[in-house]
Parts: C-alpha cells; structure tokens; sequence
C-alpha cells in the first residue's frame, strides 16, 4: 500500500461517519473501542465481520452492514 493511500475499509467509515454526522473517534466509543484501536483495524483493513455490523449499529438507526461477492474479471476466458 502506497503511503497516503487509506485502506477501503478506512475510506468506507470516514463516509458513513461523515453522513451519520459523527466523528471516527464517537464511532469507536459507540463500538466500545478506542478511537486509535479502530483506526489501527480500518488502516490495515483487518476488521471483522461482527465489528463491520457493530459498526453500523454504533451509526444509528437506518444503517446496515451489507456485504456481497463481486465476480472475479473474466481472465480465466482468455
């Protein structure tokens, strides 16, 4: 990973955040956390499923966690 570049999973809760109008440091209390342990988990990536669905718990009311598979590309035709 590039220097400057923030993992997806940090990207994604910097979004919610900012339309649940809330800080990243609120949502680690919501979740029971600290602050920096959540950041540590968002910036490698290495969050689990339970805290992706804590985490839209700790949102508010309205949020969900969704996940799906994606179709890998079609390289396996060439």
């Amino acid at each position: 990973m590039e220097k400057n570049q923030d993992s997806r999973a940090l990207h994604l809760a910097r979004v919610a955040c900012a339309r649940a109008g809330i800080t990243q440091a609120e949502l680690a209390r919501r979740m029971g956390m600290t602050p920096q342990l959540l950041y540590g988990r968002l910036k490698t990536g290495r969050i689990t499923l339970e805290e992706w669905d804590a985490m839209a718990r700790a949102l508010g009311p309205g949020w969900q966690f969704a996940a799906d598979f994606v179709p890998a590309a079609a390289a396996e035709d060439e």
